[in-house]
């Protein structure tokens, strides 16, 4: 049995052991009851032997390794006469709140997250805000031995000052 996305591995794996206790229960039982030899001969030991090895599976052991937080866009926002960054620029993502522009002379403003359409309002004190709407693709989730990743959008954001 696969792991479920939104569903840790572990879960799945402890119903398998659950189920697999169970059997070798009903086993122990009935082979006490019965003699070895009355016992091989039944059909109901037959199938408790297929039940309990069907209930194996063929899947290891699920670790969830650790993985990095994908960077969905990367910006560069600074003014029409200077590429150098702007005190106080950021980038306001909506269901996300509002994040931080680093400054100084690679001015940049990182959005971490997932595929997905990313409304964004990016501004700073004294210059107008300006609005994009970026779409991010990319693949895979979270999940055993996997880490999603995206296609970094890469953004150059001019912005004006309010007159």
């Amino acid at each position: 049995m696969r792991a479920k996305p939104g569903i840790p591995c572990h879960s799945s794996l402890q119903a398998e052991v659950k189920t697999a206790r169970a059997i070798a229960r009903a086993v122990l039982r009935f082979a006490l009851l019965e003699t070895y030899y009355t016992f091989m001969r039944k059909p109901a030991f037959k199938f408790l032997i297929a039940a309990s090895v069907l209930a194996c599976g063929d899947d290891p052991v699920c670790i969830i390794q650790p993985c990095p937080f994908p960077v969905a866009i990367l910006m560069s926002v600074h003014t029409t006469s200077s590429q150098s960054g702007i005190a106080g620029a950021y980038v306001r993502v909506a269901g996300m709140g509002e994040i931080p522009c680093a400054s100084g002379s690679a001015p940049q403003c990182l959005v971490s997250g997932l595929a997905a359409t990313y409304q964004l309002d990016i501004g700073a004190p004294g210059f107008q805000t300006v609005h994009r709407t970026v779409e991010v693709t990319g693949q895979g989730t979270y999940g055993c031995g996997t880490c999603p990743s995206v296609d970094t959008q890469q953004l150059d954001i001019v912005l004006v000052p309010v007159t």
